[in-house]
């Protein structure tokens, strides 16, 4: 494996999250990957009973390894870089803080390297028999001296992070987590990019996911499962439908987006990590700010930081406004 082939694939997923998933026989004893369904539909999961329930990501890491090859087990840290957890609902700008940081220098990482897919594609160049060999490989490969290792997490993946003890392989452990003001506006490009399959500036059309998926996961069910042959040349992709107004949907993902943020509040207290806030609306107007505050909030030394052009980019545009509108007045009439 070369050091090379690892920092291409880190790239990538930080840049795209386009992963690939691996078709494998489950494990005896797991239950199976459950099925993909919209949650923002229908009533709302906001009980945190769910906390302990495993995720689709989790269950896809034990079925990749084998349900007693994901759980650290040491009782030291291994790597001598701290690990930073990018808490994130969908469409709340993390993927764009993720860019930020590494552009800044002082991190390594920032992408998806938690979902399903991601694992399954890494995994073949990595060469890891566990999940804590996986993550140690993609944290040293990525990162320097002075630098800290980056994740997004959804509020599953923190779960799956604290009941496997993966952030007790680093010297310290910290959380930012991302979240939108204009919480309209993320439930608004949440459908649109449900319906598009247009997850960000410049992709094709990609497929129509569920809620509860990132985008890396999103990318990844559209790669050909393991990877020893080479994937076929992929067809044209058809035009873009336009998306639709769907009231009912659009209700649903703001519950869901709220308490989706109540549960990465309430993992992060549980497990004692520090967690610290970043609004995407600032982010956006101050970035140089708040990559600057992420490096003091990770203990690590300021460096000076001059944003350049980045991947991710806004594609809100007039239907997004439109959409915004309606929904904004939807609320009014059910609150006057």
């Amino acid at each position: 494996m070369s050091g090379g082939m690892i920092g291409r694939l880190i790239g990538r997923s930080a840049r795209t999250g386009n992963t690939g998933s691996e078709n494998q026989p489950f494990p005896r004893g797991l239950p199976p990957i459950p099925p993909i369904h919209l949650r923002a539909r229908g009533t709302p999961m906001t009980r945190f009973s769910e906390l302990g329930a495993p995720g689709e990501h989790e269950i896809g890491a034990a079925r990749l390894f084998g349900p007693d090859a994901c759980a650290f087990s040491e009782d030291r840290a291994v790597l001598d870089v701290p690990l930073l957890l990018i808490a994130f609902t969908n469409r709340s700008g993390s993927s764009l803080f993720g860019e930020l940081l590494v552009q800044s220098g002082a991190f390594g990482g920032g992408g998806e390297f938690l979902n399903a897919p991601a694992l399954a594609e890494m995994r073949h160049e990595t060469g890891a028999q566990s999940l804590p060999e996986h993550i140690a490989t993609l944290a040293r490969e990525s990162t320097a001296p002075g630098q800290a290792f980056a994740l997004k997490a959804s509020w599953e993946q923190l779960a799956m992070v604290a009941r496997w003890r993966l952030a007790a392989m680093f010297p310290a452990v910290h959380v930012i987590h991302v979240f939108r003001d204009d919480t309209v506006a993320q439930a608004v490009s949440f459908s649109i990019a449900l319906q598009t399959g247009h997850w960000r500036t410049g992709q094709e059309k990609g497929p129509v996911v569920a809620q509860g998926m990132t985008e890396g996961m999103a990318q990844g069910m559209a790669q050909e499962a393991g990877r020893d042959t080479a994937p076929p040349a992929p067809s044209p992709a058809p035009p873009a439908p336009r998306a639709q107004y769907r009231e009912s949907e659009l209700l649903g993902i703001l519950e869901t987006q709220a308490a989706d943020n109540a549960r990465i509040r309430a993992v992060t207290a549980a497990c004692g990590w520090r967690r610290m806030l970043v609004c995407y609306e600032a982010l956006i107007a101050d970035p140089a700010h708040h990559v600057q505050q992420s490096q003091l909030f990770c203990g690590l030394a300021p460096r000076p930081f001059a944003p350049r052009p980045t991947e991710h980019r806004r594609q809100a545009g007039p239907l997004n406004a439109e959409f915004a509108a309606w929904l904004t007045r939807a609320l009014a009439a059910r609150l006057l």
